[in-house]
């Protein structure tokens, strides 16, 4: 399973969540990156109001992963939430991003030494669980012939049901 967690960089003077909330409290501006409505923007709003977060700037005009974590690298934003952490996990090894919250649960075998909203008894837990699940979909073209679409969706039903399936998509 690959959780979604809230890092920042390694020169970030935030080293836990809870110097993220103090921080915000006294006024100072947080700035997280964003890729629109479609992307990640609804999840760092669920966050940062489950947080009582005030202060925080989505900075838009990201495409992605791809450029949002460079620019957390670099310090041209503060605070980023990212899902999944497979798609950022050579930044945490290389120590160029620090994980501070992993929205699940419990802990993840991926980030063991980063605790979870429930360890820190951060209020509205729940809120920023659900704001980490990421949802997926599928869709056919325009005009697929309903029996292909069915057949598609079936075949997915069925791995999704398949316990091979399922034990190799959790690791």
């Amino acid at each position: 399973k690959s959780p979604a967690f809230v890092a920042v960089s390694k020169d970030s003077s935030y080293k836990t969540i809870q110097d993220v909330i103090n921080a915000d409290k006294e006024g100072k501006r947080i700035r997280m990156g964003h890729n629109g409505v479609g992307g990640f923007l609804p999840s760092q709003v669920a966050l940062t109001s489950a947080l009582g977060l005030k202060n925080v700037a989505y900075v838009g005009g990201f495409t992605g992963t791809a450029d949002i974590t460079p620019a957390l690298v670099r310090g041209d934003i503060d605070l980023e939430v990212f899902s999944p952490i497979s798609s950022t996990m050579q930044f945490v090894k290389n120590g160029d991003l620090r994980p501070l919250l992993v929205l699940e649960a419990q802990r993840s075998p991926l980030l063991p030494e980063t605790p979870t909203p429930r360890e820190l008894k951060l209020p509205n837990v729940e809120d920023m669980e659900l704001a980490a699940t990421a949802l997926s979909g599928m869709a056919v073209p325009p005009g697929t012939p309903k029996e292909r679409a069915d057949y598609l969706g079936a075949m997915v039903l069925s791995a999704l049901r398949d316990p091979a399936f399922v034990d190799r998509k959790s690791t």
